[in-house]
């Protein structure tokens, strides 16, 4: 058996299914990508997990997701069953990826004071009132995302790594208040 597993990426995946993932109680890191099999019974077990990404999630809810206390990274992208009340509780999170956001808004990440790094790419929800808020962000991803001007920016000096992809909304002279980027990462 190969108990002993701390990281487990499915992708599309028919053929594994709670049983077999049941048993990996020590896993840290878990990848799901349009999962179809795995729940929120097994989801509620694995509850060593740091770090776990839900892309295209169509199965696990705030059932779950609310007893993954020890949880540092998520990663929501086209997400469509977890919402803020199950993200609230989620403390100790310091990096969080909203990608194409539909279900976390404002209300929730002016919450998050500890977060270091985040992702709105392609998000719509969020916007400078609560991004204002997250003095501590020091990696930022707003590519391809128009809810985010330079109000905001600006009051985040503690940014070092900013992606700007597609984005028209943000100009030189907010990047130029920004004294402590080492990357900006405007191509890619």
């Amino acid at each position: 058996l190969l108990t002993n597993i701390h990281t487990l990426r499915l992708s599309d995946n028919e053929k594994i299914t709670e049983t077999s993932v049941s048993l990996l109680t020590n896993m840290r890191n878990l990848f799901l990508c349009e999962n179809t099999k795995i729940t929120d019974n097994l989801l509620s077990l694995l509850t060593n997990l740091n770090n776990l990404s839900l892309y295209k999630n169509r199965m696990i809810t705030d059932n779950s997701l609310s007893l993954l206390t020890n949880i540092h990274t998520l990663r929501l992208s086209d997400n469509e069953k977890i919402t803020e009340t199950s993200v609230s509780l989620l403390t100790n999170m310091r990096n969080l990826f909203l990608c194409e956001n539909t279900k976390i808004t404002d209300n929730l990440l002016s919450l998050l004071t500890n977060l270091n790094n985040l992702s709105l790419y392609k998000n719509r929800m969020i916007t400078d009132n609560s991004l204002s808020l997250l003095t501590n962000i020091h990696t930022l991803d707003i590519s391809r995302n128009n809810k985010i001007t330079s109000n905001s920016l600006s009051l985040l000096t503690n940014i070092h790594t900013i992606r700007l992809i597609e984005n028209e909304i943000i100009t030189e002279d907010t990047l130029s208040l920004l004294t402590n980027i080492i990357n900006n990462s405007n191509n890619g």
